[in-house]
């Protein structure tokens, strides 16, 4: 499943970040077309103000999940790698990587509409935007666990994994229990 570790390299917040989401969404609807019901920016490079590793986390939003492989092959052209479900359930996943340095630029979560996974990004990337002290709490902690964690971006995410849960059960409960994410996406 998970291929070799990447270092953890934090950076301050980028103001160019939602630019470049916007390509990557234009090339992936341009590609996926009416398979697609959306695409979301997610992860911390969607969270004004908020340090990350500089990898933008697209969501494309599936109207059917066996659509997925269809998008697969529309996107190999394009540099992006098909990695199947990649351990979660549900998930199509793809990486991109600039094709000159071979650095990691963007990790696609493409999910079928309503889905819990999907509905669980949206509720921790709107509660962190609309609570900057959440936000700094966070940025806090993916600081101490990059330094803890330096060469092992699977050892950090996975210590991530508490603090994220207590964050989507807040977004979801603001949110009316993820609801709104059902009927608006």
């Amino acid at each position: 499943m998970p291929g070799p570790s990447r270092p953890v390299v934090l950076v301050p917040y980028n103001f160019t970040w939602p630019g470049s989401f916007a390509g990557l969404r234009d090339e992936i609807a341009g590609a996926c077309g009416d398979l697609l019901a959306g695409i979301e920016h997610v992860g911390s490079t969607a969270v004004p103000g908020l340090a990350a590793k500089p990898v933008i986390d697209l969501m494309p939003i599936l109207r059917r999940f066996e659509d997925g492989p269809a998008c697969a092959e529309a996107l190999g052209p394009l540099g992006y790698d098909y990695l199947g479900e990649y351990g979660i359930p549900g998930r199509q996943f793809f990486t991109k990587n600039e094709a000159r340095t071979g650095t990691r630029i963007a990790n696609v979560h493409m999910y079928e509409r309503g889905h819990d996974e999907a509905i669980a990004h949206l509720a921790f990337r709107d509660y962190l935007r609309a609570h900057d002290d959440w936000r700094d709490r966070y940025e806090s902690l993916k600081r101490e666990l990059a330094a803890r964690f330096p060469g092992d971006v699977e050892a950090y995410a996975e210590a991530k994994t508490e603090f994220v849960k207590e964050v989507v059960a807040l977004g979801l409960a603001e949110a009316g229990s993820g609801h709104l994410y059902r009927r608006a996406r």
